[in-house]
């Protein structure tokens, strides 16, 4: 049969604190580590199955959230900047609620609900400075 059959929607929530460290290794080559880790994940899904008509809804919290990213940075010249960037966000062990709507019956399931999540993000960036800007701390005068 033809279609869609299955719509499916997660959303989340995540307030994480994160450590970092910036290495200027040389005068144009620079890494910067970050690292994320929390608790405080909260989610919920919808997941409709359209020919069953049926829709489940899960509300989850709690589990556990980290992220750890490095970014490396190419200066060759003041205003250009060429960073290669990645970055692995691992979410694991959020339970809660089912709730599952048949028709117009609604059931609720506890604790049945769980999620998890694993992506690795990359990416590179130019970045371009403007002349004559000010960075937060410069003073009229400095290099840099």
């Amino acid at each position: 049969m033809p279609g869609e059959h299955i719509t499916y929607d997660l959303q989340l929530i995540l307030a994480a604190p994160g450590v970092g460290v910036f290495w200027p290794v040389y005068p144009t080559i620079s890494l910067d580590f970050r690292f994320f880790i929390s608790p405080l994940v909260y989610a919920w899904d919808e997941d409709i199955h359209i020919a069953k008509k049926t829709t489940y809804n899960n509300y989850m919290q709690s589990g556990l959230y980290m992220e750890p990213a490095l970014e490396v940075s190419f200066s060759p010249i003041r205003y250009l900047t060429l960073s290669a960037y990645g970055s692995w966000r691992y979410i694991t062990g959020p339970r809660g609620d089912t709730v599952i709507t048949f028709n117009s019956d609604t059931s609720v399931f506890s604790n049945e609900a769980g999620a998890a999540y694993s992506a690795f993000d990359a990416g590179i960036i130019f970045k371009f400075t403007l002349p004559n800007s000010s960075r937060p701390g410069q003073r009229k005068g400095d290099k840099y």
